[in-house]
């Protein structure tokens, strides 16, 4: 039985180098990507991660797999997920995402995976006093965000995810980068 189990350990151990050479030459593609985007003309072609991009490569990427009875979609999607979020620090590594509320972890993990910084301040007008280009605020449903925040956010060149309910659908201008799901 070990002569069987050493076996099948180096046959882990090729596949994983396999894994390593594949996410290298991803990895590499991904800094070209970046490169590209930080020649954009405006902050908002500059965001490294688009959540519609995101979700429709999730979606392909899962259809593809050759399922088999061990693995279901939700293995394939989070792997990728991992991936994707992976690569966003890879684009922008100093990112880091505010939040105010108990419930954005859980969506800056779900984007972001443990890969970037995430802060914490009692009140979103600490987010936007400590906020810069380089940060992405989570704005959940309960703060509705009023003209003169996102006047703020536009003038700092802040992105920012938000509950549906706190955008206001007249304002497209504005740095949002994401519906929180």
């Amino acid at each position: 039985m070990l002569k069987k189990l050493l076996k099948f350990r180096k046959k882990i151990d090729r596949l994983d180098d396999k894994l390593i050479k594949i996410l290298t030459k991803r990895a590499k593609v991904v800094g070209e990507v970046a490169k590209l985007k930080s020649l954009q003309p405006t902050q908002r072609d500059k965001l490294f991660i688009k959540p519609d991009r995101e979700s429709q490569m999730l979606n392909s990427l899962v259809m593809r797999v050759n399922f088999s009875k061990n693995y279901s979609h939700n293995f394939y999607k989070a792997v990728f997920r991992l991936i994707i979020s992976a690569s966003n620090h890879l684009e922008q590594s100093n990112f880091e995402a505010i939040y105010f509320d108990d419930q954005s972890p859980s969506a800056i993990c779900a984007y972001y995976g443990f890969f970037c910084k995430a802060t914490q301040y009692s009140s979103f007008a600490l987010c936007l006093q400590n906020c810069g280009a380089d940060c992405v605020i989570f704005c959940p449903s309960t703060h509705a965000l009023t003209s003169e925040e996102l006047n703020i956010m536009a003038a700092k060149g802040i992105n920012f995810f938000a509950n549906t309910a706190s955008i206001c659908p007249n304002l497209p201008h504005y740095n949002i980068c994401g519906i929180i799901e």
